[in-house]
């Protein structure tokens, strides 16, 4: 199967090269195509991605037109799964890192499922203090899927590493962008409304990097706070 990686970036530059690099590893030994996604950046992000032009098949694509505010993370995501080529669909983002066996494990699995989701690992970009053991937190290895957002208690993925077909995409459509950082638990309980499953795939990890300050664990917390108070009040019941 073709395969399109969606990497959304606003300001990445910090981080891009270790994601860019792990996409560089990757065994898996068919065709892709990676859609980097700009939303606005003022960094030389795009150019740190198209110098990997020579060992990764980039193309740019523009979330932000140049004026008016810019798109929340699921309007970039929007952009890049309306570009993606693919019979299928991953997803990656620009402070994380990706096995090398990842996209391999994913599209494998994306055989024989519909959506997919990867075990997240905390403990190599991580400081040991802010982690909770190996194979432990949100979606590792140990937990699986998480359960705990209301209202409908449904599983849902952190969507920043997801897989899904193109079949999948189409009967869901583009995430909801105007709910902001709770797109993915919207997005997952979209998917399985639609009669899908959430498939765990533990073969397939990436590595997450917290936030490493004070200042920015809170507005990530507050960010996804708003969030879940708009699913509160927009989810469709699973009777509809």
């Amino acid at each position: 199967m073709f395969v399109s990686v969606v990497l959304p970036c606003y300001n990445g530059a910090a981080t891009l090269a270790v994601m860019l690099d792990s996409l560089v590893r990757q065994t898996y030994e068919g065709d892709w195509e990676l859609v980097f996604v700009n939303n606005g950046s003022t960094d030389n992000s795009v150019e740190m991605a198209m110098s990997y032009a020579d060992r990764l098949p980039v193309r740019v694509v523009q979330a932000y037109i140049g004026h008016g505010p810019q798109g929340t993370v699921g309007h970039s995501y929007t952009v890049g799964f309306r570009a993606a080529k693919g019979d299928v669909i991953l997803v990656c983002e620009s402070d994380d890192e990706c096995d090398p066996d990842w996209m391999r494990h994913m599209v494998k699995a994306l055989e024989t499922c519909e959506f997919a989701v990867p075990a997240l690992e905390y403990e190599k970009l991580n400081p040991p203090t802010m982690t909770w053991g190996k194979d432990r937190g949100l979606q590792a290895r140990a937990e699986g899927l998480s359960d705990v957002v209301g209202p409908l208690h449904l599983p849902f993925a952190a969507c920043n590493a997801i897989g899904m077909t193109r079949a999948c995409y189409q009967k869901v459509g583009d995430p909801t962008d105007w709910i902001g950082t709770a797109w993915d638990v919207d997005y997952s309980w979209r998917v399985q409304l639609a009669g899908m499953q959430l498939t765990f795939v533990p073969e397939a990890l990436v590595h997450y990097r917290l936030r490493e300050t004070a200042e920015t664990r809170f507005r990530q917390a507050r960010a996804w706070g708003k969030g879940h108070v708009c699913l509160l009040y927009t989810s469709p019941s699973p009777r509809d």
